[in-house]
């Protein structure tokens, strides 16, 4: 029992010590779908957003600089007596079909001021197996005809 224990221990160890710890910063942008529904002062807003992620500085060949992303988010925004908040669950995929998944928190709503948000990911698939990561991103949006534009700039902390 002691050598299997043993065994176990060391094989834990070694596995931490090629864990691979990096950052990546990106550039995300995307066009806002909402609907809306106002109820006296407070909002709910459903919405989706298909974005393009493009890596501005990496620490891993997993993101190579200038490599383009693309992802699917669904989420919702409300105003409830005053306060705010936006949650989503997003879907990235690289140009090798490689997946991770995201879930956003942020004070804020979408279409409103930028206010500083938080992501936490998951490797799906491929490449990303094992990936586990923290990311903080500012959004900037602005309305056009076309709906609500985003621009976020943002960075990951990333273990693999």
């Amino acid at each position: 029992m002691k050598k299997i224990l043993v065994t176990a221990f060391t094989c834990l160890s070694i596995a931490s010590v090629y864990a691979e710890n990096f950052s990546v910063e990106f550039v995300n942008v995307g066009n806002f779908h909402i609907a809306d529904i106002k109820s006296g002062k407070d909002t709910y807003a459903s919405w989706h957003v298909n974005t393009v992620n493009v890596v501005t500085k990496s620490g891993s060949e997993l993101f190579p600089v200038n490599g383009i992303m693309t992802g699917t988010c669904i989420g919702t925004s409300k105003t409830v007596s005053g306060s705010t908040l936006t949650e989503a669950d997003c879907v990235t995929k690289d140009s090798s079909g490689d997946e991770f998944t995201g879930h956003l928190v942020r004070d804020g709503i979408v279409g409103g001021p930028p206010t500083k948000g938080s992501q936490t990911v998951k490797g799906l698939s491929g490449k990303f197996i094992g990936l586990t990561g923290k990311c903080t991103y500012i959004p900037t949006t602005f309305k056009t005809a076309e709906g609500i534009q985003n621009v976020s700039i943002g960075k990951c902390d990333y273990k693999k």
